[in-house]
Parts: C-alpha cells; structure tokens; sequence
C-alpha cells in the first residue's frame, strides 16, 4: 500500500537531507519523512515495509557505490507494489541525463535549490499534481 502523506529522500549529503527535511516541515499539511545515505539503505528499509510504501521518492542520481540506472531499476520494482513518483532531486541535473532519467522512470526533476521555501513549493506543486495533497 502507497502512504501519500510519506516521502523518501535518497541523498548522502548531511546538509541536503536536512535541507529537504526543513522544506517538508514548511508544508502546510504534516508529512511523513525519511531520508537515507544511499541506494542500498533504502532499499533495504523498503523491501521490509511492503505494507508501507512511500507516495514519493526523491533521489540523487550523483550517489556512491550503486549507480542511479541500478537503483532505479530497484526501486521500478517496488513501483509494481506501491507506485511511488520518482523524482530526481540534484545540485546538477545535465541535458544529456534528463532524457535518460525521464526514459528510466524518473516522473520529475527538481534541481538543488538555495532557499528552503522555493524547495516547499516544488515539492507541494508535485504532490497537488496527484491531487494527493489537497
């Protein structure tokens, strides 16, 4: 089952989990939020909540040890389950990874941004978008 109100960041930066964490925070409805360090972390966490899925996930494609195209191919997985949106979250995002992030399943991309309301704004824009979040 898909919990709307949590959302999952996937980031080994200290500063940009809590970054997203304060943006979450400045919603005006409470949001359910975990991050983790890396792919394989999450991924773990995941598989042994079946029952309780995250309605969003947010990554960073630029992660050690496994690559975004692995770690999306997990995390496809698990969309057969729950169906969370995946979104790119990243200080850089090229051109030439947009087209492949969105061809690998990627449903939104979000740049890094430098204040924390205009990082509130992306994320609540994406959750009115499935009328989740009303």
């Amino acid at each position: 089952m898909t919990d709307k109100e949590l959302i999952l960041l996937i980031d080994a930066d200290d500063d940009d989990q809590q970054f997203f964490q304060m943006a979450v925070s400045d919603l005006p409805v409470p949001i359910k939020f975990l991050s983790f360090k890396d792919c394989s972390s999450a991924i773990a966490y995941l598989s042994s909540q079946s029952d309780r899925l995250p309605g969003y996930i947010f990554i960073d494609p630029d992660f050690p040890r496994i690559d975004w195209e692995e770690c999306l191919g997990h995390l496809k997985i698990l969309q057969g389950f729950g169906n969370p949106r995946i979104a790119a979250y990243s200080s850089r995002i090229p051109l030439h990874w947009q087209a492949e992030l969105e061809h690998q399943g990627i449903n939104k991309l979000i740049e890094k941004t430098g204040t924390i309301s205009t990082l509130a704004r992306q994320i609540e824009s994406l959750l009115k978008q499935d009328r989740a979040y009303l």
